[in-house]
């Protein structure tokens, strides 16, 4: 097996680790944590329009949310590395490397290997209680100035990793695979980041 064929399947293993964690995230850690807020928020508005509501609405929410947030990463998350892979691979060609869209797609897989650590370093940190705020005072991370820092961090090593892998596949330098990779991430990390 060459190299190029096993960081495809370390791309394709990065990306089914991220998506597993990113699951356990949101079902196990992040949904018991926000839901009393967002139950409490929502009853404290509508009591304080004169509406009441029951708990089977509360139910019917909490329900909701539960089935549709998981659903919604997960689809989220791979529709963002097909768009990743096409800006990347766009990049890395204006850059004289030839990478087609499949290789690319594959291979930036591997990027998801540095998002599922950032991911545990936030959880098991207090940069938790940040993200809970960012998330029940519906304001984005960009408004948690340490979370920003992390997120650009890890875009930072993530793109250094990238290039690394595409210098060696492609016999380039990293320095030539830096730019491309860099602009990629970071505009997934945009686009993932305000939506």
């Amino acid at each position: 097996m060459n190299t190029k064929s096993l960081l495809r399947i370390t791309g394709i293993a990065g990306f089914i680790i991220a998506a597993m964690a990113t699951y356990i995230y949101i079902v196990y850690v992040l949904i018991p944590v926000i839901t009393p807020i967002i139950i409490q928020q929502v009853e404290s508005q509508l009591s304080g329009e004169g509406v009441s509501i029951s708990q089977s609405e509360i139910s019917s929410m909490v329900s909701l949310l539960t089935t549709v947030m998981p659903i919604t990463s997960l689809v989220g998350m791979v529709i963002g590395w097909l768009i990743e892979a096409a800006v990347l691979m766009a990049l890395l060609r204006a850059f004289r490397i030839r990478s087609g869209f499949t290789d690319t797609w594959l291979l930036s897989g591997n990027y998801f290997c540095i998002s599922t650590i950032q991911t545990a370093i936030t959880v098991t940190t207090p940069l938790f209680n940040y993200s809970i705020t960012a998330v029940t005072m519906h304001r984005g991370l960009t408004s948690e100035p340490l979370l920003l820092a992390i997120n650009l961090t890890s875009t930072v090593i993530g793109s250094l990793f990238l290039a690394y892998i595409f210098a060696r596949t492609y016999g380039t330098s990293i320095t030539k695979a830096l730019i491309p990779t860099l602009i990629a991430l970071i505009i997934f990390w945009a686009i993932s980041t305000m939506i």
